[in-house]
């Protein structure tokens, strides 16, 4: 038996490198999902209150898997009945598994993150690990801290 769609996203989420946060609110939409992936329409203010962080945190995680292709758009909400809809998707850079290529992934600051930059993620395939290159991008001509 072949996995769903659901599950694959799940598992090529959690191998992704995109940090805790945002695997943790991927995985927390893809609780609501359909096997097929669709379907996708937590009360984020619930789902907030379970995982004891604030609503807008958790609507900044979800906008950035909206932003780097992990999630879809389908239905603006229905008052009364439900919330926003969206559709889990694989983005293709994700897709691209048994290789030993390393793909570069633009992990876009959220923000409650001190830095006004964006990080550049090296995932490896395989390892299913990120490598960050610290020195690249982390040094003091490059970066900025909100006060």
């Amino acid at each position: 038996m072949s996995q769903s769609l659901k599950t694959q996203w799940q598992l090529a989420l959690q191998g992704s490198g995109l940090g805790l946060n945002r695997i943790g609110a991927g995985l927390i939409m893809s609780l609501h999902a359909k096997p097929d992936g669709s379907a996708v329409w937590p009360a984020m203010e619930d789902e907030a209150d379970r995982v004891g962080c604030n609503r807008k945190t958790l609507e900044g995680h979800r906008t950035a898997l909206v932003t780097l292709g992990w999630l879809v758009f389908v239905a603006g909400p229905v008052p009364g009945y439900r919330g926003t809809e969206y559709r889990l998707t694989i983005p293709e850079h994700a897709q691209k598994t048994g290789t030993l290529e390393a793909s570069a992934v633009t992990v876009l600051p959220t923000e409650r993150d001190r830095s006004t930059e964006s990080v550049t993620v090296l995932r490896t395939e395989h390892a299913q690990k990120p490598h960050i290159n610290m020195t690249e991008n982390m040094t003091s001509t490059n970066m900025s801290f909100k006060t």
